[in-house]
C-alpha cells in the first residue's frame, strides 16, 4: 500500500516523481490457504526478509524519464528498502484516458541485504533456496491532486523576477508551461 506519491510534470511530461510503500501491508497473493498466508506474510516481515519493525516504509524516487514513445517510458530511479539506496531501471506504459502507468520490474534482493536462503550466498545447488529475484508488478494513478508548496527559489518570467515566492509551481515559461506537482 502507498503511503502517499506524486509526479513531476514539465508541459504534461512526467519528468520525476515520489512514492512511499508502506512495508508492514504485505501480503502475498498466491498461497490460498490462510494459515501459509499468514505464516509467510509474517515471516516477510521479520528480519529475514523486510525487517518491517524497524524499516516500514520503502521508497521509489523517479529520477529521469525518456519518452520512447508517447505511452511508453523509460524511467532511472532510486529505490530505498531496509535503508539500503541502489539505482534501477524499468520500463512504464502510461494510459492517459485512465490516468493510470503500470511499471514492471525485478531487483536483485541480496543488494539490499535481503539475504535468507539466497541461491547466490548460500550456494546455487543447495536444496529449498529461494530466488533472489523480487518481481514489482505495480499500477500508479496518474490524477494529480495539486498542492501549494513553500519553495523558495528565483524566477525570470517575462522579464519580471520574483524572488522567493511562494507558488503552486504552475507558471508560464516561454518554452511552455511547468507543472511540478506537490506531495498529496
Amino acid at each position: 500500500v502507498f503511503i502517499y506519491g506524486y509526479f513531476i510534470r514539465i508541459s504534461g511530461s512526467i519528468i520525476g516523481g515520489e512514492f512511499v510503500i508502506d512495508m508492514t501491508t504485505i501480503s502475498s497473493t498466491d498461497i490460498e490457504s490462510e494459515e501459509g498466508r499468514e505464516s509467510l506474510d509474517k515471516h516477510l516481515k521479520s528480519n529475514d526478509f523486510f525487517e518491517v519493525d524497524t524499516y516500514p516504509n520503502a521508497t521509489l524516487v523517479i529520477t529521469n524519464v525518456y519518452y520512447e514513445t508517447p505511452t511508453r517510458l523509460k524511467v532511472s530511479a532510486n529505490l530505498t528498502i531496509k535503508g539500503i539506496t541502489k539505482a534501477i531501471n524499468f520500463r512504464g506504459e502510461a494510459n492517459y484516458d485512465k490516468k493510470e502507468m503500470s511499471i514492471r520490474f525485478k531487483i536483485d534482493r541480496t543488494l539490499w541485504g535481503i539475504t535468507y536462503n539466497s541461491k547466490e550466498v548460500e550456494g546455487k545447488l543447495k536444496d529449498g533456496l529461494i530466488s533472489d529475484a523480487i518481481e514489482f508488478e505495480v499500477l500508479l494513478s496518474l490524477w494529480f491532486y495539486l498542492k501549494v508548496i513553500e519553495v523558495s527559489f528565483l524566477v525570470t518570467f517575462n522579464s519580471i523576477v520574483l524572488p522567493n515566492t511562494k507558488a503552486l509551481f504552475s507558471f508560464s515559461w516561454p518554452a511552455g508551461i511547468l507543472n511540478a506537482i506537490g506531495k498529496s
